[in-house]
């Protein structure tokens, strides 16, 4: 009923409705009223234009010729269904449409149309395998995609290690997971002197320097710790399981890889000094990534104030 009043007027969903009345007759072994709904279905010139649905009343014109055993009637039915659906290439009732044509050859004891029928269904199940593995390979693809976005947008372009944004949800996450009772360690770095080697070597020199602290960084911390740059010449590093104390000795250890690490410009050595705070979320009692940071930020303020190239820890 709601179909017949649907506006504008569509024919094709009046059809869509008949079929799955037929289907539901058919399962209540009501033939007089399927036949009359199926034979409705197939006389309409609508399907005509829509061979899915011709294809799928003559599906059911089979079904019903085989629920009252007119076998070979119900085989020639679905015989006109494959070769309609096999011009659309609809492989999943196509499938559907062999397994009951193998099931009426044997019902009507006919081997050899039988072995024909087994050979063309092994087809398309291949089809479909085929076509499940080009799927699963294109999900993967968009998996990849998806993944390779994320990781863009967590990367800091010009040095590789994580940019602000998702160091801020990453520790905001370690502080409030099952896990939060984990002490955490955090490094604030600052490049010395950096606005001086801009201007007097240049900004691509600028870049190198950056790209230097940030690559020592990822060499000396573990494979669990953060690496992320913070902003301009600032580094971010998040140390888990650890408190202020080894902090403090992993910010030396820092300054001294570094400082065996000199750069090169117009033939004049320049070695990189880095001042570095540090504090941790026993002495900060931070709950945020904000909270830490703070500390650890003011504790590299004074080692600036202290004369730079060295390290302070919050007291």
């Amino acid at each position: 009923d709601m179909a017949q009043r649907h506006q504008p007027e569509t024919p094709i969903l009046l059809m869509r409705v008949k079929l799955n009345m037929a289907k539901a007759y058919i399962g209540l072994s009501d033939f007089k009223e399927a036949k009359v709904i199926i034979d409705d279905i197939l006389g309409s010139p609508v399907l005509d234009q829509f061979i899915r649905e011709k294809s799928q009343g003559l599906d059911l014109l089979g079904a019903w010729y085989k629920q009252q055993g007119y076998y070979q009637a119900a085989y020639d039915t679905y015989t006109q269904a494959k070769e309609l659906v096999e011009t659309y290439n609809d492989v999943v009732l196509l499938k559907a449409i062999q397994e009951e044509r193998m099931a009426l050859c044997e019902l009507l004891e006919d081997v050899t149309e039988g072995y024909a029928v087994q050979k063309e269904y092994i087809q398309v199940i291949n089809e479909i395998n085929t076509r499940d593995l080009s799927l699963a390979a294109l999900k993967l693809d968009v998996k990849h995609s998806t993944k390779a976005i994320e990781k863009k947008a967590n990367i800091d372009y010009l040095t590789g290690v994580y940019n602000r944004n998702y160091l801020e949800e990453t520790v905001n996450q370690w502080l409030h997971n099952d896990d939060a009772s984990q002490v955490l360690t955090c490094l604030a770095l600052d490049i010395d002197n950096f606005k001086a080697m801009n201007d007097t070597y240049g900004h691509l020199f600028g870049d190198q320097v950056i790209q230097l602290l940030s690559q020592t960084c990822v060499d000396v911390v573990r494979k669990d710790d953060i690496v992320g740059r913070y902003g301009g010449d600032e580094f971010i590093v998040i140390l888990k399981g650890t408190t202020s104390k080894t902090g403090k000795k992993k910010a030396e250890q820092l300054k001294d890889v570094l400082r065996e690490r000199p750069l090169t410009q117009q033939n004049v050595i320049i070695p990189v000094e880095i001042s570095i705070g540090v504090t941790d979320t026993v002495i900060s009692e931070a709950t945020t990534f904000k909270e830490l940071f703070k500390f650890a930020d003011q504790a590299l303020y004074e080692a600036k104030r202290k004369g730079k190239n060295q390290v302070c820890v919050t007291v």
